[in-house]
């Protein structure tokens, strides 16, 4: 049944996919033109708007010229203004750990793409990921940025803003371990069915990479769903990309990674989406108050109810409280830039 109900969503996709593509083909054409303009065309326009046979001897390429002056690699240092006095320490906390997220992640490399990228196309993407897989010692799951050429992606056809559409999709270009890892499905008889993604001008298919298509929807509940596939094969179909899962231990219900449980060793696991999760000890904040891992229950006039105690939920190290924490690396949302990538990052608490 539920490869019947995945067949049936892979046509779905697909066909919404191919016909948002075919209405986008125009500017797609138009940004491998600007492309080529930027790597040198030779190319040479003829009075009827053709193209001549030889192309040019000679270019001095201009484009590339003009495009790198404005270059500026130079990382935006976040700024995160208190709306009131007293919490003008936690503006701190978060500015410094906004800082760190900027020295772990790759973001030299991110801005050396985007600031390229904007004044060639006039904007481009990133894709913000939550990586359950990732984390530390006292920390589960990590930020994965990616930033996203406009090729990569495919507007719902007649909808102008992301915020406004009913889905959109992202093509991404990986490896076929990649896949595997992550999806747990072997595509190794697969073929990359969009080379051009890597690079303009491909010379054709590489053998140990796929075209991965994501379609990311509005749910029935408002929420945000995720269709995920590679030519003909369905990787992932989450109805809610957002919710936390955990994986169960079907024997003893332990909760566990899915590989292997810490208590019984059996490796049969479970998912479940559950809301909150439950809190076995106290956790102490930076500055120093306590959130209680059970907490007397209060009556309609703020009064103890006897005998009864509530679980708190856990919180992050800003003091946030997760009752979202998403399972699996999930998609937070897709943001745009124009003209320029040097846009200071500012927020307010």
């Amino acid at each position: 049944m539920k490869k019947q109900e995945d067949g049936g969503l892979l046509q779905l996709w697909e066909s919404r996919y191919h016909k948002d593509k075919d209405e986008y083909q125009t500017h797609l054409d138009r940004m491998d033109r600007r492309e080529e303009l930027y790597r040198g065309s030779r190319d040479i326009k003829t009075v009827r708007g053709g193209t001549a046979k030889d192309g040019a001897t000679h270019v001095r390429n201009i484009v590339l010229e003009m495009i790198e002056t404005q270059v500026d690699s130079n990382i935006p240092q976040p700024k995160v203004t208190a709306m009131r006095e007293q919490d003008e320490p936690l503006a701190k906390i978060i500015e410094d750990m906004i800082r760190n997220e900027l020295d772990r992640l790759p973001m030299e490399q991110i801005m050396d793409l985007s600031e390229r990228t904007c004044p060639i196309q006039g904007g481009d993407g990133f894709l913000a990921e939550w990586d359950v897989t990732e984390g530390t010692h006292t920390s589960v799951g990590e930020i994965r940025l990616t930033e996203l050429h406009p090729k990569k992606i495919i507007p719902q056809h007649g909808v102008y803003r992301v915020e406004d559409m009913e889905w959109y999709f992202i093509d991404t270009e990986k490896t076929k371990g990649y896949v595997k890892r992550r999806y747990g499905i072997d595509l190794s008889d697969e073929a990359e069915e969009q080379p051009e993604l890597r690079t303009v001008g491909s010379d054709g298919a590489a053998e140990g990479m796929v075209t991965i298509h994501m379609a990311t929807y509005r749910n029935k509940s408002g929420g945000v769903g995720r269709f995920v596939w590679v030519n003909d094969t369905v990787l992932e179909h989450l109805e809610d990309s957002q919710a936390r899962r955990l994986k169960l231990c079907k024997k003893c219900g332990t909760v566990g990674d899915g590989v292997k449980c810490r208590e019984c060793g059996s490796a049969s696991f479970e998912e479940r989406v559950d809301e909150y999760e439950t809190l076995t000890d106290d956790i102490v904040k930076s500055n120093g108050e306590v959130i209680p891992a059970e907490s007397p229950v209060l009556d309609e006039f703020g009064q103890p109810v006897m005998g009864g105690l509530e679980t708190m939920a856990p919180m992050d190290v800003t003091g946030g409280v997760l009752s979202q924490f998403p399972g699996g690396i999930n998609s937070v949302g897709l943001m745009t830039t124009s003209q320029t990538a040097s846009t200071s990052l500012s927020a307010k608490t």
